[in-house]
């Protein structure tokens, strides 16, 4: 039994990076995005999380819009994923907990609030292979930028399965 941080790289992440330097935003190292799955502070059986090795594309749907975490210093690229939730959902059940206002997908792209001037990426968002560390290792702390979410709109809350209020992102798109 050990604490999760579960994610996905994002591999075409120098694409989206040049696309909004182009437009004058800095973005954050292109090495440290990603989508994070599940941050469990409960230890839980790794062995019933089992890793997907697939890559996935999140093509534009016409749901990406702007978010902001860290007290709104950070902006992140917010969108749709059913995959992605139901991942999510997967790891509630088993018993992860998570301590987030809902689970909502998103990619830390920049601190510049300028951003949200920026017509949201629209290219196809491609995501490698799921990762996963305790939390704590330093293969976590490579990869914090977009862990906590504190805008929402992806998703609604409910009754998770342990009786505390989380999201049960039931899909909205």
């Amino acid at each position: 039994m050990k604490s999760l941080y579960l994610l996905r790289p994002v591999l075409n992440s120098r694409e989206i990076c040049a696309y909004y330097e182009a437009q004058g935003i800095a973005c954050l190292d292109p090495a440290s995005l990603h989508v994070n799955i599940m941050t469990s502070t409960r230890p839980v059986d790794w062995s019933l999380i089992g890793l997907n090795p697939d890559s996935m594309i999140l093509s534009n749907q016409g749901d990406r819009k702007y978010l902001s975490t860290h007290n709104g210093t950070i902006f992140c690229l917010g969108f749709g994923g059913e995959a992605l939730i139901q991942r999510w959902l997967e790891g509630i059940r088993l018993g992860c907990s998570w301590e987030h206002r809902g689970y909502h997908p998103h990619i830390a792209i920049s601190k510049d609030p300028l951003i949200q001037q920026v017509v949201p990426f629209g290219g196809p968002i491609v995501l490698g292979a799921e990762r996963r560390s305790e939390i704590g290792d330093g293969e976590q702390i490579k990869y914090t930028a977009g862990e906590d979410f504190l805008a929402g709109g992806y998703g609604f809350s409910g009754l998770a399965p342990d009786g505390f209020k989380r999201s049960i992102a039931k899909a909205i798109w």
